[in-house]
């Protein structure tokens, strides 16, 4: 885990064996796969938040869809170690893992109350939080009240798209270790981009120096 003022990571040749995966739900599966290979990130939030430059969002699946590894390029013969953090995330009565965010929102952004939980401050082609990083022992919460109205949330949607620090009485920015919520009625919540049903309480906790990438 990073502290504050000290590098992170270190330069160092490239492992054998390593593959390119270019998702978040794609990593998440790596990294908790019973023997998890050596993984060059090339794409998806996190990898945003490593420098990566930002692509499309793709649109969330209601089903999981497994990434085969990327054969395609020779892998690189230096690349930069960098230990991340990661989430875990109960769903009701179901424990994932994640690498990205946890995101819950109305079926229209507009109205109603949004969570972001955050190991990285990217979602998309947004930066809801400058200060994210994925390996301080922490993550970013964010909350919408539901009070806030249509046209103040526009304003807000242009600044994160703009990369501009958000602030605003009606939302609330924390970080934590973790986090737990239960809903008076069952949300839709959307994990690493994929859809994940809809439920009644959540709890996120970090775990610490889950595991390494490449870059």
């Amino acid at each position: 885990m990073i502290e504050p003022g000290q590098p992170w990571g270190r330069q160092v040749a490239a492992p054998a064996g390593l593959v390119s995966i270019h998702s978040d739900t794609a990593l998440a599966e790596a990294i908790s796969a019973p023997h998890p290979v050596p993984v060059l990130l090339a794409g998806g939030d996190l990898a945003r938040g490593l420098g990566a430059s930002p692509a499309a969002p793709p649109a969330p699946s209601p089903a999981p869809v497994t990434e085969p590894p990327d054969t395609s390029a020779p892998p690189p013969q230096q690349c930069r170690e960098l230990p991340i953090d990661a989430l875990e995330v109960h769903l009701d009565h179901r424990v994932i893992t994640a690498v990205a965010h946890v995101l819950i929102r109305p079926r229209i952004w507009l109205l109603g109350p949004i969570l972001f939980i955050g190991n990285t401050g990217f979602l998309g082609r947004l930066e809801v939080v400058r200060r994210g990083h994925p390996n301080d022992g922490r993550f970013e919460v964010v909350e919408v009240d539901s009070s806030m109205s249509p046209r103040q949330r526009l304003v807000g949607l242009r600044r994160m798209r703009s990369g501009a620090h958000l602030s605003h009485p009606l939302v609330r920015s924390t970080q934590c270790a973790t986090f737990s919520k239960e809903f008076k009625r069952p949300v839709s919540v959307w994990v690493d981009g994929r859809r994940m049903g809809r439920i009644s309480r959540l709890r996120v906790d970090i775990i610490a120096d889950a595991a390494v990438v490449y870059r």
